[in-house]
């Protein structure tokens, strides 16, 4: 199974968290990326999906979560998922001062 274009890709963005504090929040190495994949036509959470971001990677657990800890969202990047049987999927996480809140949850479908 081939990846269609990325116009097939359904990905979206569930909600951004900011982090506690008074101030405008600063970019950095502490930022946490979590979220879900799920099937984007069955909508079913997939387990064992290969998520990466800038330099860390993980794997999601049997209910399709992931954590990705140690970055710095402020600069944005493309989060991947992928699994073995040739599913992926794709999410542009913007950079810039609304990226940098310290954390983010996001849902990313894989097709």
């Amino acid at each position: 199974m081939t990846m269609g274009t990325p116009a097939k890709l359904k990905l979206a963005v569930l909600l951004a968290l900011t982090a506690c504090g008074g101030g405008a929040a600063q970019p950095g190495p502490g930022d946490v990326l979590t979220g879900t994949v799920q099937d984007v036509h069955t909508r079913e959470a997939l387990g064992g999906v290969m998520v990466e971001f800038a330099d860390r990677s993980t794997r999601s657990d049997r209910h399709g979560r992931f954590r990705l800890e140690g970055l710095n969202l402020g600069q944005g990047g493309l989060l991947h998922g992928s699994l073995n049987d040739g599913r992926a999927g794709q999410l542009r996480i913007r950079g810039g001062p609304a990226a940098a809140t310290g954390s983010l949850e996001v849902l990313l479908t894989l097709e």
